[in-house]
């Protein structure tokens, strides 16, 4: 037997477990997106053939000292520019990249051991999980999707959580020898 609080618990843990399922998708498909980034900056990087006259002047400490502009030309100049931009983005496009990868990894750390509970149940029960916590629906909707009665899923539903609860350890007795040894 569970308590109200460690069922409230269970179920929070299925809803952010499918919450998380779907930020992992999202983040995975901008992943791709950023990589298509990344390889036309590339691509632009190193298919741009730019040659810059570059004009080296010696200081000469002879004459008069007299304040002189850039050499370089205004096109010269807006080109490196462009080019610094570029590489700007590509470095900035690369860190993106990283940190969502980083942050997968750790989603799907996070996740990993309700991947391995929900892989010991029935298929039943992985269907009554995927409604009622990854789509969200009703008893209702869930009985009439699975030609059932509301009671049976409700039953369902209670016997699925005690069976996460179990895994983790969350069951009543479990929680009152911890009281007992804390008091």
């Amino acid at each position: 037997m569970i308590t109200d609080e460690v069922f409230r618990k269970i179920e929070g843990m299925l809803y952010r477990y499918f919450k998380d399922k779907k930020e992992i998708e999202r983040i995975k498909y901008k992943i791709i997106s950023l990589e298509g980034k990344k390889n036309r900056l590339e691509y632009i990087l190193s298919t741009t053939d730019i040659t810059l006259k570059v004009s080296i002047s010696a200081v000469n400490y002879d004459g008069i000292n007299v304040q002189t502009s850039n050499t370089d030309s205004l096109v010269e100049r807006e080109l490196v520019r462009e080019i610094e931009k570029i590489e700007e983005e590509l470095v900035k496009t690369v860190k993106k990249i990283l940190k969502l990868k980083t942050k997968v990894t750790l989603m799907e750390e996070r996740i990993s051991d309700m991947n391995y509970i929900l892989s010991k149940l029935s298929d039943e029960a992985k269907d009554f999980i995927e409604y009622k916590y990854g789509h969200e629906k009703t008893l209702d909707e869930i009985s009439i999707r699975l030609n059932t009665s509301k009671a049976t899923e409700s039953r369902r539903r209670k016997n699925i959580v005690k069976d996460i609860a179990k895994f983790y350890n969350f069951c009543e007795t479990k929680l009152k020898q911890k009281r007992n040894f804390i008091a």
